[in-house]
């Protein structure tokens, strides 16, 4: 752990001391471009903090960064060891730049591409490997290879980035390390070390103790300003989220605030717009404008990473002097914005409303460091922003053509590393090098060996070429690969040959190729070597004649389930064991092989990070760049703060959670796994119930679409009579995907429909998307209430759609008779409407029920999508009941008050066996429950009441149906309430002799008091303080409520209009 914190610091002082040269730079050329417009200046800023935080970028000949400022600070860090490291004298596996062979394999994870070159150097050769987190094209090499007649380890020839190379050229083998002093960041380090035996002797890693002190130091000051400004930050949105904050939303994402003047935009996912309440129309105008343009250029993003980026280098002045000035010029190029928008006649009014927003009021001591300060409208730099508004004019055509020229060179001078065409001192161009890199492999005549090795190719730099390879013995092992650094950190990350050589049969799209072939095909022996971790090392790694076994496990994975019913010491999905291999010789290799799936006891060799195991616990290590990637994993039960027990639905848990005999389902890039204890057998691992690549991590959601709910006694009859409409899980996965199997993994594959996957009867529906709709990775899809939301977090904006072609099962009158009291879901549902037929009146013929918009549905266009962004709206409903009609056979119902949470759904029940009734359910728009019954009169629907509830979690039995709504009484509550269902389907409220509330939270009494035995009653005792208690009940006549005590003690407490109930208890529940 502290050798990466220090390795993480010097990596952080190499970019504060470019970063800081680039600040320089940018203070020079601000002064060229002081005529010019201030977004250019903004923008130059932009590139100090790509340098701050971008270790790697691309080289070329003609950046402005001195090669000599790349390794400045590093000298210090590396000392010399008396002693060779380990019995060869190799160097450890650390690299001048500060990183082990490790962080510069990457983590490499499927469904994402790139390249880097020149990382997996062996035996003097030059490799490109591929690399699913594109890095870039930095060049770097600390890879060994074998190229002594002693055995012992010789380094790849060094190339660009100020790395190591080796060359056995001495008489006596000694190790000859010589410097490259052009790359990134490497250290520049020339120099020969042999001992009195001619041992060749290699610097190993030193940290000075005042290095490490100045590591520590730096760390702690990091996280105290990062705590800093998240205290901040939250407690100013703890302010604004107060009751009595002062705060209301006055339009969707625009809210206003009293105490003072402040304007600001605050929120990093969900940006909103605060405003001055005091704000005079005019003012207004403008501050909206100017909050607007902050949006519609992403400054709430781009700001607040800046403030982190600064937070790491927060012992460099000049990063916080890049700060403050780009703050300003931001500020100023969105001043700039508003007038030209809103004309020169602004300027006056715009300077008014600087210096009377700048006071700040009663808020401005919550505003202190928080995020939402970078983007106050009266900020810092008031008089100078004031002073270029009334001065601003637009800029001459020369201005622009030299500005834009400034930053064009500055782009490309300082977003690049010097290189790229040429090399420093004591390097070897890489197209030079390879002949002499495969003599290198060549073993001396002198020495001896097996005759194996000398059949292997001089050259192993593709798949192709190792496909051609058999190897015999450790010695031919070691020709290819690092074998000592693979055992020695139990994993192939180790050894970046390893990459170019194996990577293309060991990552994600051919462990599911495998992987699925197992599923289909169980007796195929083509890939049935692939279930066991030994036959599968043999065959990925072309070994000869041996025997194998595994030896010990180096990663236990966490098991996905509490018990097993077979295999019970099967090791978890991504565990890492160590397979060792003897060969026909006697010589032999460790191999640490990683189970890749573990329904079909996949194995593939293992690229993981053994030093994330203490973060991983569950699922691979960190790196294993083959292994079943689980996104997302829900269990069907019932919410946390359930009403009513029968209500159950898919909620997301963590990932190997498994604990109980709730349905459990997983989300993975290889598909949908299931699993529960209910299916017997099949408790023992998660299934795979539908193998399909899913390509990101919230493209996806699971819910329940039932065709009815359990809200009767006959629903248990129903379940027997009608299993598919009532099957348990009632579970739908949906998924946005490419239905063209042919497209996967090629630059044609991009999500064209929104796929429907139904657990109970494992048949899919898709539904096309619409024509240019705008994705990306960060998109996460939720499908609810007969629609399905894709929202984008870049740019910020929720798009909804009708779900349309995911029909119920269809339903009859007759069916929902029989059943009296069941709520059946009769929806037929379009991109246009939602349909039901059902006959109302017993006459044979169905009536045609329809709910769609009031006004004609358009929609998604991408011309509609783009005004939406750059209105800044957070929202885009292309289908819209917030304006609901319903019909019947052609005559048209208003639907008061609806709003756009309004389900797309039609809920029919029978209360008693002989009439329908249709119900609506709305969800309000803060998640206030309404559902609406009409009964049918007369040839139309007539609304006949209202409940705060949503009917499907009701009880309905024997023309009575149980309802539990929200209440008020000492605290936010539950309570149950009974109403009869008339004839004409009016409901009539029935008096109870007590009111059932939920009692969910316990609560402490703050002071002593007195409570009655009855309600009026006589006789009382006193609960001490300190008591814990439960409210559980109402009286008749809900004036009093009853308290009960954890031993079973119950006591009545008399309710007044206007008491503060907080004097009386501690932990009242408010929120819901």
């Amino acid at each position: 752990m502290g050798e990466n914190i220090y390795r993480i610091f010097d990596v952080v002082w190499k970019l504060s001391l470019v970063g800081g040269y680039c600040v320089l730079l940018v203070l020079l050329s601000r002064l060229l471009l002081k005529k010019a417009p201030k977004w250019c200046s903004y923008l130059l800023w932009g590139i100090v903090f790509v340098r701050l935080c971008c270790p790697v970028l691309p080289q070329t000949g003609i950046s402005l960064i001195p090669e000599r400022l790349l390794v400045v600070g590093t000298e210090t860090m590396y000392g010399q060891s008396a002693n060779g490291y380990g019995n060869n004298g190799v160097l450890p596996d650390v690299d001048p730049n500060g990183q082990s062979s490790w962080q510069q394999a990457g983590n490499l994870h499927a469904g994402t591409a790139g390249e880097i070159s020149g990382a997996g150097l062996a035996n003097g050769k030059n490799e490109n490997v591929n690399d699913a987190n594109a890095i870039g094209d930095e060049s770097d090499a600390n890879a060994f290879g074998t190229d002594g007649a002693d055995g012992s380890q010789a380094a790849g020839n060094a190339v660009d980035g100020g790395c190591l190379a080796d060359n056995r050229d001495n008489a006596d083998g000694s190790l000859q390390i010589t410097g490259a002093e052009n790359g990134s960041s490497g250290a520049a380090m020339e120099e020969s070390v042999t001992d009195t035996n001619g041992t060749a002797v290699a610097n190993t890693l030193y940290r000075p103790v005042g290095f490490r002190v100045i590591a520590m130091v730096w760390l702690f000051g990091m996280a105290g300003f990062m705590g800093y400004h998240a205290f901040s930050y939250l407690r100013m949105r703890n302010r604004l989220h107060r009751p009595d904050g002062g705060v209301r939303q006055v339009e969707p994402g625009i809210c206003e605030i009293d105490g003072g003047h402040l304007s600001f935009v605050m929120g990093l996912v969900h940006p909103v717009i605060y405003l001055s309440s005091g704000l005079d129309p005019e003012s207004r105008n403008v501050v909206l404008c100017h909050e607007r343009v902050h949006l519609q250029r992403r400054d709430y993003l781009f700001k607040p990473a800046a403030l982190l980026i600064c937070c790491v280098h927060w012992f460099n002045p000049l990063v916080w002097l890049a700060f403050y000035l780009m703050n300003m010029d931001c500020e100023m190029s969105c001043d700039e914005k508003v007038v030209k928008l809103l004309g020169e006649e602004s300027k006056k009014i715009y300077s008014y409303t600087l210096l009377e927003e700048v006071s700040g009021g009663e808020w401005k001591r919550y505003r202190g460091g928080s995020i939402c300060a970078l983007l106050s409208f009266g900020e810092d730099h008031v008089k100078n922003r004031i002073r270029h508004v009334l001065d601003y004019r637009k800029p001459p055509f020369w201005v622009m053509i030299g500005a834009a020229a400034v930053i064009v060179v500055l782009v490309v001078c300082l977003c690049s590393n010097p290189g790229g065409s040429g090399n420093g001192a004591g390097t070897a161009d890489r197209t030079d090098t390879d002949d002499s890199a495969g003599a290198e492999m060549d073993v001396d005549s002198n020495a001896e060996t097996n005759g194996s090795i000398a059949q292997l190719p001089d050259n192993i730099k593709t798949p192709e070429d190792f496909a051609k390879v058999t190897i015999h013995s450790r010695e031919d092992f070691a020709a290819v690969f690092d074998v000592e650094a693979i055992e020695e950190k139990h994993s192939f990350a180790a050894d970046q040959v390893a990459y170019d050589l194996l990577v293309r049969e060991n990552n994600t799209n051919a462990a599911y190729a495998i992987f699925k072939a197992l599923a289909e095909e169980p007796a195929s022996e083509t890939y049935r070597k692939y279930t066991d971790p030994v036959t599968a090392a043999v065959s990925l790694l072309h070994l000869g004649d041996g025997s194998g076994a595994v030896t010990e496990t180096l990663y236990p994975a966490g098991q996905q389930y509490p018990y097993y019913r077979e295999d019970s010491d099967r090791p978890g999905e991504g565990s890492v064991v160590n397979v060792h291999y003897t060969f026909a010789d006697g010589s032999a290799v460790d191999i640490p092989m990683v189970m890749a799936e573990e329904m079909t006891q996949l194995w593939l060799l293992s690229f993981g990070d053994p030093g994330s195991a203490e973060d991983s616990g569950y699922g691979p290590l960190t790196g294993d760049i083959c292994t079943r990637m689980v996104y997302g994993e829900y269990e069907l039960r019932q919410p946390d703060r359930a009403v009513y027990w029968g209500w159950m639905d898919w909620y997301p848990v963590d990932a190997g959670s498994y604990a109980t005999y709730y349905p459990h389902v997983q989300i993975s890039n290889y598909g949908i796994y299931t699993m529960s204890e209910l299916w017997g057998t099949s408790g023992s691992v998660f299934r795979c119930i539908q193998a399909e690549r899913i390509m990101a991590t919230g493209w996806y959601d699971v819910t329940c679409e039932r065709g009815a709910y359990d809200t009767s006694d006959a629903y248990t009859q129903l379940q027997k009579d009608l299993p598919d409409v009532t099957e348990w899980s009632g579970g739908k996965v949906y998924y946005l995907t490419d239905p063209d199997e042919a497209h996967l993994m090629t630059d044609e594959w991009m999500p064209r429909v929104l796929r429907e996957f139904d657990m109970s009867t494992h048949t899919v529906t898709d539904t096309v998307l619409p024509v240019d709709l705008q994705l990306n990775s960060d998109t996460t899809l939720h499908v609810h209430d007969g629609y399905y939301d894709i929202y984008n977090s870049n740019p910020s904006i929720s798009m909804r759609f009708a779900l349309s072609g995911a029909d119920s099962q269809h339903i009859e009158r007759a069916d929902i008779l029989a059943y009296p009291g069941v709520v059946f879901d009769v929806s037929e549902r379009t991109e246009t409407e939602t349909l039901a037929q059902l006959d109302l009146d017993d006459d044979g013929v169905p009536e045609k029920i329809s709910l769609h918009p009031a006004e004609p549905v358009t929609g998604y266009s991408f011309e509609e999508y783009k005004i939406c962004v750059n209105l800044g709206l957070g929202q885009m409903n292309c289908y819209d009941l917030r304006d609901a009609v319903l019909e019947i056979d052609g005559q048209t119902i208003e639907i008061p008050d609806s709003t756009g949470n309004m389900s797309n759904s039609i809920f029919a029940f029978s209360p008693d066996g002989e009439q329908i009734l249709i119900a609506l359910y709305d969800d309000g728009e803060s998640a206030d429950p309404l559902t609406r019954i009409y009964h049918y009169e007369d040839g139309k629907l007539v609304e006949t009441d209202r409940l705060a509830q949503d009917l499907r979690k009701a009880w309905i039995q024997d023309g009575q149906m149980v309802i539990t709504e929200p209440y008020f009484a000492v605290q936010n509550d539950y309570i149950q309430k009974i109403y009869q269902v008339t004839s004409n389907g009016r409901l009539r409220e029935v008096p109870q002799e007590e009111y059932v509330l939920s009692a969910w939270e316990e609560v402490e009494l703050r002071q002593d008091i007195t409570l009655y035995r009855t309600p009026d009653g006589d006789e009382t005792f006193v609960l001490p303080k300190g008591s814990k208690v439960r409210m559980t009940k109402l009286d008749a006549t809900q004036d009093w409520i009853c308290i009960e005590i954890t031993d079973g003690v119950k006591g009545w407490f008399r309710l007044r209009d206007g008491t503060d109930y907080s004097d009386y208890f501690s932990g009242l529940y408010f929120a819901g």
